[in-house]
C-alpha cells in the first residue's frame, strides 16, 4: 500500500533503519511521535551510516511515489520536505533535518558519536535521553540561537534535575571540564544573559578541539555566497494564479491552500493581483472611447484603441510582478495570485483578435501554473448573485479561451468537497516545486 500521511512515512523510514542498522536518534520534538511534532524532525545519523540513511529514504520515496519538495545543503545537515500526494491535506508534509553533528555554520560542538552514546528507545524510536537533551538544547541556545525562548529554558531546567550527571558529563564531553563548570554555575544562578556572553568562548574551544572545525568553517561561507547567489539565478518558488466568476471559490481555495501550509516549512502569500484601482484604466478608456458593449464585435478602429490600452496594462502588470510576486518567490515562498492580468481579456476587449491576445500572452510574465475553477452558472450564481447568468457563462468561455493560449493552465471543477479540491490543486503545486533527492 502506498503511504498516505507523514506519520506513516515517519514509521516506515524508522523501520527501514532498524532493519539495516542504521544508527540514528530524534533530538527533539519526539514526545508525541509518531502522530504528532512541532515544526521539522531533527534525525542525528552516524557519520558511517549516513549515505546509507540517505540511500534508504531516496529508495521509500521513489517506492511510494512522494515528491522531495525542497533540499538546500546547509552546514553539516540536509534539509529535505517530502510531500505525500495524499491522504489528509494537514499530514502530507514532513521536514526532515539530516545531520551527522551538531554545528553552527559548519562549526561543529558536538559530534554524534557523543550523542548516539546517551539514547534509549521511547515507543519505538531512538531519541535522546534526558540529561543529554537538556545539554543539546543549552548548547543549541547560547551558540545556535543566542538566546533562550522560555519554552526551551524549561526544559532545560527540568532536564537538568531529571539527569543532572549525564547532563554535565555530555556537556563536559563538547566543551570541555572547565567551560561545563562555569556553564553549570551560571544555569543554577539563572543567569541567562551570561549564558549568551560566552558564546565566542565556546566557538573557539570547538575550533581547538575539532581540527577539522577551520577548514568546515571556511567551506560552509563559501558555500553558503553561493547559495545566495544561486538563489537569485536558480528556479524559484511557484507563482500560480486562480481563475473563475466570482463565486467559483477562488478566495476559499486559497485560504485552503495556505492553512494546509502554514504549519509547515514551506512559506506561502496570497495576494489579489486584480485592479483595486481603475480609475486610470477607466480614464485611458474614455479619451479613447473604448465602449463596454461585449455582445458587438469590434471595429478596427475600437480594436486599436483596445491595443493600446492593453499595452498600458501589461506595462502596470508587469511593474506588479516584479514589484510584489518576484521578492517573494526569491524568499521561496510560493505566491497565489487572485486573477493577474487575465481579466482583461474577459471583459471589454473579449473580442480582440487571437493574434493580438497570444502576442500579449506570450511576452508576458506568465505564472507558473493558471487554475480555473468551473462550475455550473447556475450554481455560481446562487453563491454570488452579483452578475447574472449569462455574464458569468461568458466570463468561463473567455478565461477558457485565455488557457487556450497558456502553456500551464488547467480547469479544476469546484463540484466537490473543498478539502478535495484544495488537495488536487495542492499535488500539482507541489509537481512544480519538486527536486530530485538522491
Amino acid at each position: 500500500m502506498k503511504i498516505t500521511g507523514n506519520s506513516e512515512l515517519l514509521i516506515r523510514i524508522v523501520e527501514e533503519f532498524k532493519k539495516y542498522s542504521i544508527r540514528y536518534c530524534f533530538l527533539r520534538n519526539y514526545h508525541e511521535l509518531p502522530y504528532s511534532w512541532d515544526g521539522d524532525l531533527d534525525i542525528l545519523i552516524h557519520p558511517d551510516d549516513y549515505l546509507a540513511g540517505i540511500k534508504l529514504l531516496n529508495n521509500i520515496i521513489h517506492e511510494h511515489e512522494l515528491l522531495t519538495i525542497f533540499r538546500l545543503k546547509s552546514g553539516s545537515h540536509d534539509q529535505v520536505k517530502v510531500y505525500i500526494p495524499r491522504g489528509p491535506i494537514d499530514s502530507r508534509i514532513i521536514a526532515l533535518d539530516l545531520q551527522t553533528s551538531l554545528a553552527n555554520k559548519g562549526l561543529t560542538y558536538l559530534d554524534a558519536k557523543t550523542v548516539l552514546n546517551h539514547t534509549e528507545e521511547y515507543q519505538g524510536f531512538v531519541v535522546t535521553r534526558s540529561g543529554c537533551l537538556g545539554a543539546i538544547l543549552l548548547l543549541h541556545c547560547i551558540i545556535d540561537k543566542r538566546y533562550f525562548k522560555a519554552a526551551y529554558w524549561n526544559s532545560i531546567l527540568l532536564n537538568y534535575s531529571k539527569e543532572k550527571d549525564e547532563f554535565i558529563e555530555v556537556l563536559s564531553e563538547a566543551v570541555g571540564v572547565h567551560n561545563a563548570e562555569r556553564i553549570i554555575s551560571l544555569l543554577e544562578s539563572g543567569d541567562q544573559a551570561d549564558l549568551v556572553k560566552i558564546r565566542q568562548l565556546l566557538i573557539k574551544y570547538c575550533l581547538v578541539k575539532y581540527k577539522r572545525n577551520v577548514f568546515e568553517r571556511l567551506k560552509y561561507v563559501a558555500k553558503m555566497g553561493t547559495l545566495k547567489l544561486m538563489r537569485y539565478v536558480s528556479r524559484q518558488s511557484p507563482f500560480i494564479t486562480l481563475l473563475g466568476p466570482d463565486g467559483s471559490g477562488k478566495t476559499t481555495i486559497a485560504e485552503e491552500l495556505i492553512n494546509a501550509l502554514k504549519d509547515t516549512t514551506i512559506d506561502s502569500k496570497y495576494i489579489y493581483l486584480g485592479s483595486k484601482n481603475q480609475t486610470l484604466s477607466n480614464n485611458i478608456k474614455g479619451k479613447l472611447k473604448i465602449k463596454k458593449n461585449i455582445d458587438k464585435p469590434k471595429t478596427f478602429k475600437t480594436m486599436t484603441r483596445d491595443i493600446i490600452a492593453i499595452m498600458y496594462h501589461i506595462v502596470r502588470y508587469c511593474i506588479t510582478y516584479f514589484k510584489r510576486v518576484y521578492p517573494l518567490q526569491t524568499k521561496r515562498t510560493i505566491v497565489i495570485g487572485d486573477r493577474y492580468y487575465f481579466d482583461l481579456f474577459s471583459t471589454s476587449w473579449y473580442y480582440t483578435p487571437a493574434f493580438v491576445k497570444k502576442f500579449f500572452i506570450k511576452f508576458m510574465i506568465n505564472p507558473n501554473k493558471t487554475f480555473l475553477l468551473v462550475n455550473d452558472p447556475n450554481v455560481i450564481y446562487q453563491r454570488k448573485q452579483e452578475k447574472s447568468v449569462e455574464e458569468i457563462e461568458f466570463q468561463i468561455r473567455s478565461y477558457q479561451e485565455i488557457g487556450s493560449y497558456l502553456k500551464n493552465f488547467e480547469e479544476i471543477s469546484t463540484n466537490d468537497s473543498i478539502e478535495n479540491i484544495t488537495g488536487t490543486i495542492l499535488n500539482k503545486v507541489m509537481e512544480l516545486k519538486k527536486v530530485d533527492f538522491s
